[in-house]
Formats: C-alpha cells, structure tokens, sequence
C-alpha cells in the first residue's frame, strides 16, 4: 500500500471500476495505541449509541449461531461473542460522533493512506474522494471447516462512485465478475469469469458494487473478520444524507 498514490488509483479506477491494494507491512495493526482493533471496538460503540448500531444491523449469515430474539444483543451486548461461525454488519449512520468516534479507535485518518492526498507536482491535481457521513461494519468469524458464505451474489444500487472496503482484522475473499454494462465499457474485460480476490488485514479493495457482480465469505478457521466500507464520490458530486438499512 506504501506505494499506491491518488493518481494511479484514479486511473485504474476509471479503466475498470475496481481496483485493490494489498498491504506491505504485514506486522503493523489497526487501532489506537496500545489497543488494536477488535469485537470489543464494536462493542464499546455499541454500549454507547445502540440506537445508532440498531438501526442498520444485519446478520449477513447466521452460520452455526444459536437462534436468538435479538443476535445484536446476542454478539455485542456480551463480553465474550459465541464460538462457531456467523457474520454480521451494521452501519453507523446519521450520527457523526458514533461515526468519527469509530473511526478514531479503528481508521484514525478516516479513509486509506492514498486516497487522502495528491502526490503530484502538476499544476492541476487529482482531487482526493468525498465521502458520505456513514461507514459500514462488517464482522464474523469461522471455525469451521468450510467458507462461510454472505449474501448471494448481486450488485448495488448506488448513485455514488463506488466503495472501499479496508480489511482491519483477519480474513475475508471476495468473488467478482464483471455485469454486461461494464464489459461494454471495458472491452478488455469482456467474457470476464468470477474472479477471487483474498483480502487480508491491511488491504484495500474500491469497487463500483453497481458494475461488479459481488458476494463474500470468511475462510475456515478465521477466528475474527472485521473490514470497514465508506462510500466515495470522485467527481466532486457533494453527498447528500446516508440511510442505508
């Protein structure tokens, strides 16, 4: 990642809608200092604006986790989460301190190193992505022996330019194919199979969910997944207020 600039993201993004950037230092962690990035995060969030967490919470796949009138509760409102094998999200929305207040513990700049600022010398500069006032929250876990499966493959229907999705702990891959829409765009990307794309912690994946077909899974024996998503907006469209549920 140490390499990746604002420019060359720019460029590739605008050739294929989807580009990723893997880690080079694999020793560094996420999290403030002394305290790296974890379900207690989540759960410190979760004791502070549960509205907030609440009201966007999704079990993406509730794998080997026991039937529960409230799985929120049943994940975050205890000290320690079941074992076994589930996934979840939420998204921390109309609500800037639940939002920088998570953002401070697990992405202090807000957004990955090289999307933040131009490198270039050139007169006119490549301007850094806006982004909406929400994040989402992906987190699970996997001690099974088979891969853990989210949502079934789609797309998205957004108005903004695409979405990054920072890997903070463990694992989680990503399937992609191209839909017909961007293969006419891309030519180069036409008769496009399903391709896999291994996100470890560090790593970076933009990608215009409305031309990728998507979905998701945490491999065997990861013990904790936790990535966070942000939508951007490259054309300097200003976002309007974020209500995704």
């Amino acid at each position: 990642a140490a390499g990746a600039t604002l420019e060359a993201f720019h460029q590739a993004f605008a050739a294929h809608q989807l580009v990723f950037v893997q880690r080079q230092d694999r020793s560094r962690r996420f999290g403030i200092a002394g305290r790296q990035i974890g379900l207690s995060t989540l759960r410190r969030i979760f004791t502070a604006y549960p509205a907030v967490v609440r009201r966007a919470f999704s079990l993406e796949c509730r794998g080997s986790l026991p039937a529960h009138d409230d799985p929120l509760l049943q994940l975050l409102g205890v000290t320690r989460a079941p074992q076994g094998s589930w996934y979840a999200s939420c998204v921390l929305q109309r609500h800037r301190q639940a939002l920088a207040e998570f953002l401070s513990q697990a992405l202090p700049a807000g957004a990955p190193g090289f999307l933040l600022r131009s490198t270039t010398k050139k007169a006119v500069k490549v301007r850094p992505p806006k982004h909406s006032n929400a994040a989402w929250v992906f987190f699970g876990r996997n001690m099974g022996g088979r891969a853990l499966r989210g949502r079934p493959e789609h797309t998205d229907a957004i108005q903004h330019s695409g979405t990054w999705h920072v890997q903070l702990k463990g694992e989680k891959v990503w399937t992609v194919r191209p839909t017909s829409e961007l293969q006419r765009q891309a030519p180069a990307l036409k008769g496009g199979k399903p391709v896999k794309i291994h996100c470890r912690e560090g790593d970076v994946l933009c990608i215009n969910t409305r031309l990728w077909w998507h979905k998701t899974h945490i491999p065997a024996g990861c013990k904790l997944s936790i990535s966070v998503a942000r939508d951007m907006y490259l054309d300097g469209t200003r976002p309007g207020a974020c209500d995704m549920t």
